[in-house]
């Protein structure tokens, strides 16, 4: 996390700006905001108690797990895009996190419901494999 939030972030960040050649399809007069995503969630990270021994960057960050990102994403009120734009011009509290935009509600993400929906799982009863009885008979 210490090498995301205090070299990678930034240093992207300074490549967009400057109109890299690697990020020049990249718009660089707009506001930026890190994510550093993780796996399994550091649910008090971006808490000040946590924060401060992680660096400091110019480029306001938060740490979020996968599943976080899964509902952030769903939001609508506000939406994802709202909610890191007010982030960036309005600190939030302590311990903000993208988990926050649900506000508590249950996430239904309608692209993960009908990823689940193709797998074939539970339309049709499940068959014990031949035991090979029929071949005695």
């Amino acid at each position: 996390m210490g090498k995301a939030i205090g070299k990678q972030i930034p240093n992207t960040a300074k490549l967009i700006r400057e109109r890299h050649p690697k990020f020049a399809h990249i718009p660089h007069d707009r506001p930026m905001f890190g994510i550093v995503m993780t796996m399994e969630p550091y649910h008090l990270v971006n808490t000040p108690e946590f924060r401060h021994v992680l660096p400091t960057s110019d480029v306001p960050t938060v740490v979020a797990s996968a599943s976080e990102l899964e509902d952030a994403v769903v939001a609508t009120d506000p939406t994802l895009e709202e909610a890191i734009l007010a982030r960036i011009e309005q600190p939030p509290p302590a311990g903000w996190s993208l988990r926050a935009l649900a506000d508590g509600r249950p996430v239904i993400n309608p692209i993960l419901d009908e990823a689940w929906e193709l797998y074939p799982w539970g339309t049709e009863p499940a068959t014990p494999p031949d035991s090979g009885a029929s071949a005695q008979s």
